[in-house]
């Protein structure tokens, strides 16, 4: 079997988006810890690995898959307790963009497991297991042909298993709502000053933005729009009270399209204008 390298590939290819490998592999030492940018799906049919990822330890039992996200630190070792020469491997590498798209139509986050950081998923029985093999072998077939149809077969098979375990490491649903209500809100609260809108946030996170709309006014109480406007407004008001900041510049960097605008909604949510806020904290002072 010929033996890919795939980071050479990747450093070689700015168009690199998916790739699989089915490999038997010697049972050596990796020498050097590495990390790479797209994700890693590890997959052992045959023998036993040990996976180091950052400080961490993970045993490779035979039927195991590891998931690795981007720029994790990693490496494998030999395993003590495996003393056959080779161990048989299948790894897949994609970027978040290849699956992006068809994630946001099925109306779920395909990537939930890898949210979970490293994480070891030991199958429970046959079917699961034939179901991950099978579908690793249709995806084989397809490995950048350099076929646009090719592509899209493997892109759905992927995305195929992604679900698979994203169901299997989640207890009740395929992804946590409120957990993934408060990544959203961190990050409008990390973002203010950006143009976000439910589309931009729909593909910052793989969930369409009639689902994130509907996520957030159930676990949050009050529509999207609503929230992001009241983050843009407290932080307008320090900007007010801390800095000399002109009021066209503060509304610059907290989001408004315009000073007008600005002006409008800070009054309608605080009752006075920016300029009469500002004086008002002077005068306290």
């Amino acid at each position: 079997m010929k033996k890919f390298d795939y980071d050479l590939l990747l450093s070689k290819s700015r168009f690199y988006t998916h790739y699989i490998a089915e490999q038997n592999s010697q049972n050596l030492t990796m020498k050097s810890i590495h990390n790479h940018s797209h994700y890693e799906i590890l997959y052992i049919p045959e023998g036993e690995r040990i996976l180091v990822a950052e400080k961490n330890k993970y045993r490779l039992n035979k039927n195991c898959i590891a998931l690795v996200p981007p720029y994790t630190l990693h490496r494998t070792l030999k395993s003590s307790e495996y003393t056959r020469e080779y161990y048989k491997k299948y790894l897949i590498n994609f970027t978040k963009d290849f699956v992006a798209k068809i994630s946001m139509a099925m109306d779920i986050d395909v990537l939930a497991a890898f949210q979970q950081n490293i994480i070891l998923i030991q199958f429970d029985n046959e079917e699961e297991t034939d179901f991950v093999k099978s579908t690793m072998l249709q995806m084989l077939k397809y490995n950048n042909t350099g076929n646009l149809y090719d592509e899209q077969m493997f892109r759905v098979l992927l995305c195929g298993i992604l679900t698979f375990l994203a169901k299997k490491t989640s207890k009740e649903t395929i992804y946590n709502e409120s957990v993934v209500t408060d990544k959203i809100v961190e990050y409008m609260e990390n973002n203010f000053e950006e143009d976000i809108t439910l589309e931009t946030l729909a593909k910052q996170f793989f969930i369409s933005k009639y689902e994130i709309s509907r996520m957030f006014t159930k676990n949050v109480g009050i529509s999207f729009v609503e929230y992001l406007t009241r983050i843009r407004i407290e932080n307008s008001k320090k900007l007010l009270q801390e800095t000399t900041l002109s009021i066209t510049r503060i509304s610059e960097l907290t989001g408004f399209h315009s000073s007008s605008n600005f002006a409008r909604v800070f009054k309608k949510l605080t009752g006075t204008s920016p300029k009469e806020y500002r004086k008002g904290e002077n005068d306290i002072e």
